[in-house]
């Protein structure tokens, strides 16, 4: 696989990781600060595909395409906006440009026979709460609807 598929595929790994760890079936113990940084290279990869599909050559789909999609004033795309300020937010620290300023609320871990952790993001401008796991799969939606609308299969 080479092109936009690849980044798809980075994102079902990591989905399936957080989604095994967040149920307690995860087959190896995982800390809470590196089940962070699973939820954040996560939410970095939902962010990043746009670049991954916009960069792709086989895909006519262009910046202003996802962009446009994204962003505009009637955008119900808010997973992907949480994804956004997540990401940047994981990578830079602080939002210059917040969508809907997401950020990371409180992570639950419970430790014993099923080791568990649920991380939580809330999105200040709209006061709802997601638990990770819940909003990545939104974003795989979301995603998936952007290239039902450009006429692109998206991987099963």
């Amino acid at each position: 696989m080479t092109g936009w598929q690849d980044q798809w595929a980075r994102i079902e790994r990591w989905t399936e990781r957080v989604r095994a760890v967040q149920q307690g079936q995860a087959d190896y113990f995982l800390g809470t600060e590196h089940y962070r940084d699973e939820v954040f290279a996560l939410f970095e990869g939902l962010w990043h595909l746009k670049d991954w599909l916009h960069n792709d050559p086989a895909v006519r789909v262009s910046k202003e395409d996802v962009d446009g999609w994204v962003f505009s004033e009637t955008s119900p795309v808010l997973s992907l906006k949480a994804a956004k300020d997540v990401a940047n937010g994981s990578k830079h620290l602080r939002l210059a440009n917040p969508a809907v300023d997401a950020a990371q609320t409180r992570n639950d871990a419970t430790f014993g026979g099923d080791n568990k952790h649920v991380f939580y993001i809330e999105l200040a401008r709209t006061g709802q709460e997601y638990d990770a796991l819940t909003l990545a799969e939104m974003c795989t939606q979301d995603w998936r609807r952007f290239l039902a609308l450009h006429n692109i299969t998206a991987p099963s």
